[in-house]
């Protein structure tokens, strides 16, 4: 079921692409912006129109959900295109994930919604309308009205009902997952005072429910508009009017596996009801729970939580609004859940449980995120009533904690609503359970202003595509191999997987030159690897958001992808190709990346490049124009000081004008080597006067062998202060710089000198900066001194050449000499 409006650590997942083009799912991929036709019955058959972008090309209705099948699709225009929807008796209700899939690329994410109700469409055209309340639109109980909202407009809509009989009037229009909706709806008697009326609801988000039982016979009119009287041309609904029921939550909020148990439906405007449910065979925490009454079932489900828990429910007949009234009551064993209701203000409800000493629990609370109105805080309790540990808001507005357990015994649970509120909808569920890793793959995201910007692989014929996938870890660390579990015909996966310490890895798919055209849905697996470990994998789990806003785009509502789109599209005219370095980087080092380009004849479209990823501690140039006259262009690469010393997968992806707008590439996955330094040292302090020579000395470690000789450079130098290249090898222990100064030197502590090294390793260069920053000092010249007679001229002795020393080291002589001239 489509999930909404519940906080999640989402890996944002880094890798922000640096696209500036603007539009488009996937560049030369088809946009699909609007589906007219929003909902359709089961078991019928409905026309919908797609409204986008680049839909001519050969398109083609890809659901993500089973039940619907489309039919052959007729081009209006470029931008317009129909089918016929096929809808199963037995196809799920509510939400049904689609894309557009064309010759060139696959279309962002739509929904389309399945009801058990008849379709009716809002009159509303030049000849007639439903904006006035005397003359509103008659509608039958039990269906499903299909229209729109648009500025100042309100619609009318009246139903004939008996005294007794549920009148409810449902809402979809934020949950269609077009764009920001805050519709009001109210059900009014004929002399239109208001008997029932609701602007946001807890279950439905933003969408409005009403429902009242109709106290006499006769005409009850149905009011729908936009909450601040706006609205607009996308503003569309599906109002669902009929007796069904309308509960605001379920208890038990949670069961297990194939489990057929009775639940109560609170809330509802007839009184609360039991209902008789019997659980899909396998676990499914995202499942939705549709409440029936009298043979008509509510259109919108309630979450309910399907897992291995045994369920321990508060009963009436046990007081636990206190630790000491459970003295004499039975522990529960771990792992459970733990479900009840805050019905009361300041209620705090208890629960007694056995734990096992160094035993780590997690205590996770469902409130919120089942729609309940609670705001849970939770502690933990020894079996005396000393307080060990609580949790307020740890996941999200729901609470969460994890406890080691200090030894074997009885201990308490207590949950209480934070602002002490309370009432029959304030259902929660607390699961207690042992930590079990596991993990769950999705692509990261590229562009937060348009979170669906390259979120599917479509690779042209003899060509090849990339994306990021992302990894989330929970509770275990190290190397996860990935997988595909299918691939279109001719397409083949190039991938590394997710190193230890990361959680986002490049992914390559090459398809054949013949590959035929096509796609499938694929589940993204990871698998953990480490030696003499039970195996944890994962599948594909991504959350797409469908309507975001203020503050800061808000994500108002989602929904979740379980499969990846993989597509063939028709060949472009241009492929990239990286020339895979033999060299490393190394830390503190550069490198430059040559991306070569192959262009069919004639074609000299410029090709702009992006690098897929930077792994951790590397960065580069953002992005790459080729001319449409040149073939190869140069990343420049560097590496920092704290860069992993890793092999990482990277690659290079690219755009350009193609046939059918812009059409996106990447090159080959390839290797790059993150590795130590094969030079470092420390340069000596050096000063001089304006006009003046002097020697800096650098003093050389080589952690690592290297062969040949190396060039090193003196960089940082002040303005017009200049030396000349040194030449080193392995080995040696210091490098001598000759530094020219002038008059116009500036006088100063430079303090930003620094060594830069050049050595060959497999016939490349090897650039790396070999020293911290170095202090070349700059004195004025001194005033001269007075005139003396000459000396006795007398033989000089013969020259010595002086030793090569450090400033450090001259400043230690002088200091001698003075010392030998002051005992004479």
């Amino acid at each position: 079921m489509p999930r909404y409006m519940t906080p999640r650590i989402v890996p944002l997942l880094a890798a922000l692409f640096l696209l500036t083009l603007a539009g488009g799912a996937q560049a030369s991929s088809p946009e699909l912006h609007n589906i007219v036709q929003v909902a359709g019955q089961r078991g019928t058959e409905v026309e919908v129109r797609f409204y986008g972008r680049r839909l001519q090309d050969a398109p083609q209705v890809l659901f993500h959900t089973e039940g619907i099948t489309a039919g052959p699709v007729e081009v209006v225009d470029n931008n317009q295109v129909k089918a016929t929807l096929t809808i199963a008796a037995d196809a799920a209700l509510g939400e049904h994930q689609l894309r557009i899939v064309t010759s060139s690329g696959v279309s962002e994410m739509r929904s389309f919604h399945v009801t058990a109700l008849p379709i009716v469409h809002e009159q509303d055209n030049n000849e007639t309308d439903n904006n006035r309340f005397d003359a509103p639109q008659a509608v039958a109980l039990d269906s499903t009205v299909l229209g729109r909202v648009t500025n100042e407009d309100v619609d009318y809509f009246v139903v004939d009902a008996k005294q007794g009989q549920r009148i409810t009037a449902e809402v979809h229009a934020m949950r269609l997952g077009r764009e920001m909706t805050d519709l009001y709806v109210a059900i009014l008697n004929e002399a239109r005072f208001e008997l029932a009326a609701c602007d946001d609801s807890s279950l439905l988000l933003q969408d409005p429910v009403a429902s009242l039982v109709a106290p006499e016979d006769g005409r009850y009119i149905i009011m729908l508009r936009d909450s601040a009287y706006g609205g607009g041309d996308n503003c569309r609904y599906a109002l669902h009017v009929g007796t069904f029921p309308r509960p605001s939550m379920v208890f038990p909020a949670g069961g297990q596996p194939g489990q057929t148990l009775s639940v109560r439906f609170i809330g509802d405007t007839a009184g609360d009801f039991e209902q008789q449910v019997t659980l899909p065979p396998d676990e499914d925490n995202g499942y939705g729970l549709y409440p029936q009454a009298e043979g008509v079932g509510a259109p919108s489900p309630h979450a309910f939580r399907v897992n291995a828990l045994p369920n321990v429910t508060e009963s009436p007949d046990v007081d636990n609004s206190h630790w000491r009234r459970l003295e004499d009551a039975p522990a529960a064993a771990l792992p459970a859940a733990f479900n009840g209701i805050i019905d009361a203000e300041n209620q705090h409800d208890w629960y007694k449980f056995e734990a096992k000493q160094g035993q780590v629990i997690d205590f996770t609370v469902y409130a919120r995120s089942l729609r309940s109105p609670l705001d849970a805080v939770i502690n933990i309790f020894k079996g005396d009533g000393s307080h060990l540990q609580g949790n307020d808001d740890q996941n999200g507005p729901d609470s969460k904690l994890r406890y080691t357990f200090p030894e074997d015994g009885v201990y308490y649970l207590r949950v209480r609503d934070h602002l002490g509120l309370g009432g029959p909808a304030y259902v929660y569920r607390v699961e207690a359970t042992t930590i079990e890793p596991g993990l769950a793959t999705y692509p990261s995201r590229n562009n937060r202003d348009n979170p669906q910007e390259r979120q599917a692989l479509a690779v042209p014929q003899g060509n090849r595509a990339a994306i990021i996938l992302g990894v989330q870890r929970f509770d275990f660390g190290g190397l996860v191999e990935l997988a595909f579990d299918a691939m279109p015909e001719g397409v083949a996966l190039q991938t590394r997987g997710w190193l230890g310490g990361t959680d986002q890895a490049p992914v390559v798919i090459e398809a054949d030159p013949e590959a035929p055209m096509g796609f499938v849905l694929v589940d993204v697996l990871g698998t953990r690897l480490r030696d003499n470990a039970s195996p944890i994998t994962g599948g594909f789990d991504y959350r797409v958001p469908l309507v975001t806003g203020n503050p800061n785009r808000t994500e108002y509502y989602y929904t979740t992808l379980e499969r990846l789109p993989v597509a063939v599209t028709t060949r472009v005219p241009f492929r990239i190709t990286a020339v895979e370095p033999a060299a490393p980087l190394v830390r503190e080092g550069k490198m430059r990346l040559r991306i070569t380009v192959e262009r069919d004849e004639g074609y000299t479209q410029p090709i702009r490049l992006y690098m897929l990823w930077n792994p951790p501690g590397i960065g580069s140039t953002g992005r790459v124009d080729i001319p449409g006259d040149q073939t190869e262009g140069v990343f420049e690469l560097n590496a920092n000081g704290n860069a992993p010393i890793e092999t990482w997968p990277i690659a290079v992806h690219g755009h350009a004008e193609a046939t059918n707008g812009h059409a996106w590439v990447s090159t080959q996955l390839f290797d790059l080597t993150v590795e130590e330094p094969f030079v470092r040292g420390n340069i000596d302090m050096a000063a001089c006067e304006q006009g003046q020579p002097v020697r800096m000395i650098v003093k050389l470690e080589h952690p690592r062998a290297w062969e040949g000789e190396a060039e090193l450079k003196l960089l940082g130098l002040p303005a017009h202060a200049s030396a000349e290249p040194v030449t080193i090898t392995h080995g040696q222990e210091q490098a001598v710089f000759d530094i020219t100064t002038t008059q116009e030197t500036p006088v100063n502590q430079h303090r930003g000198v620094f060594c830069e090294v050049t050595l060959t390793v497999n016939g490349e260069p090897v650039v790396a900066r070999a020293t911290p920053n170095g202090t070349l000092r700059v004195d004025r010249p001194r005033p001269a001194e007075p005139a003396q007679a000459a000396a006795p001229a007398e033989q000089a002795p013969p020259a010595q050449q002086e030793e090569q020393l450090s400033r450090l080291e001259q400043l230690r002589r002088d200091a001698q000499r003075a010392r030998e001239q002051g005992n004479e």
